[in-house]
């Protein structure tokens, strides 16, 4: 890429960054006090959406650290793992010829050969071996018996998504390859999987 093209990438990247922060003041916490946005417009903002406020401000974030998504998604059972694991050149995912992947899982850039798993409500990731990870994430029989009684897998209904790190060139540049819970087999992963493709 030349020079005049990355600078018209990045002042285009500027640009979003700046409209998703001021779109999240718009739509985040009512408030009595006015605010200035980034294009320099004050308003009062009154949405009262902090929720989705708070995910723009992360998108901003991630584009401008140059942070790029791949989220693998498809029905079950049709090799999303095993596609990750050849792009990878190495098995880092467990795949099984029976569903197996039961949560979102991120691989990004690092050296590190622990897992970490992070909860909603939790400020900080449990921690666990690559080898603990590979048997307690991956769905066992009883999941498939508690998933056709209470349609979830209760040992799951906290993890937001567990992030594996690898030192491997494909995940260099802020590249994050992202496995997800197929689509169709069972309710609950497939809202989970919808859910964090918003």
């Amino acid at each position: 890429m030349n020079n005049s093209a990355f600078n018209l990438a990045r002042e285009k990247s500027e640009k979003i960054t700046s409209s998703l922060r001021d779109i999240s003041v718009l739509m985040g916490e009512r408030n009595e006090k006015s605010v200035t946005l980034e294009t320099g417009v004050t308003i009062i903002p009154a949405l009262g959406c902090s929720g989705d406020a708070n995910i723009l401000v992360q998108r901003a974030n991630e584009i401008e650290q140059g942070i790029f998504n791949v989220l693998v998604l498809g029905e079950f059972k049709n090799g999303k793992s095993t596609l990750l694991n050849a792009m990878l050149g190495e098995e880092v995912l467990p795949s099984d010829f029976l569903p197996c992947t039961a949560i979102i899982t991120k691989i990004v850039y690092g050296n590190s050969d622990e897992v970490a798993i992070y909860n909603s409500g939790q400020n900080y990731p449990d921690i666990f071996s690559m080898k603990d990870f590979n048997e307690y994430f991956k769905l066992k029989d009883e999941d498939e018996e508690n998933i056709a009684q209470a349609g979830y897998v209760e040992r799951f209904s906290k993890i937001e998504y567990a992030q594996i790190e690898r030192h491997n060139r494909l995940c260099n540049n802020g590249v994050i390859l992202i496995d997800s819970p197929g689509l169709k087999e069972d309710a609950a992963r497939t809202k989970m999987a919808h859910n964090f493709l918003k």
